[in-house]
Formats: structure tokens, C-alpha cells, sequence
């Protein structure tokens, strides 16, 4: 499990709560991280700037994100057609 945290530095980062080390550090030339949040999945941060600006970082490598998204896809190919339509932003067969 990962938690993200802000400083007064204006970096943000994610820790592993397991040991404790930082798995990776964000920041901005010129402005401060003010809060931020993790993806559900844990493969992605928003950060929120001092300026406002809401930035988007992948966390996983390249294949980690390719097999999630086919992870994602299978999931999606067994639902009923029922909750595609329930789910899925838009459907031909609904």
C-alpha cells in the first residue's frame, strides 16, 4: 500500500507504508505541491499546484500500465450486456 504526502519543500510523494522508502518524488520549478490523491488502482497521482494546475503522473512502468489495461479489458469483456450498458459510457446495443 502507498500514501502520498505533500512538504513543505513543494514536492509531493509516494511512499511505500510497508518500508517506509519513497517510491517516487514530483515536483514543479516554481511552484508547490499543495495536495494531491491516488488512483484507486495505485497506477496514477493527481497533484494539485499553487497555481492551481492538476497534473496527472503514471506510476507504473510501461508494462505494468499495458497489463492492467488488458486486465481492465478482460473485465470488461465479461460483463452481462445488462451492465455494459450500465457501465460503459456509450453502446451501440443498449
Amino acid at each position: 500500500k502507498n500514501i502520498l504526502t505533500t512538504s513543505e519543500d513543494g514536492t509531493a510523494s509516494v511512499w511505500d507504508v510497508s518500508t517506509g522508502e519513497i517510491i517516487r518524488d514530483f515536483y514543479r520549478d516554481g511552484a508547490w505541491a499543495v495536495n494531491g490523491a491516488l488512483s484507486n488502482d495505485g497506477s496514477a497521482v493527481a497533484i494539485k499546484w499553487d497555481d492551481g494546475q492538476v497534473t496527472n503522473y503514471p506510476l507504473l512502468s510501461l508494462k505494468e500500465l499495458i497489463d492492467t489495461s488488458k486486465q481492465r479489458a478482460k473485465q470488461t469483456l465479461l460483463l452481462t450486456d445488462k451492465e455494459k450498458c450500465e457501465y460503459l459510457i456509450s453502446s451501440e446495443n443498449c
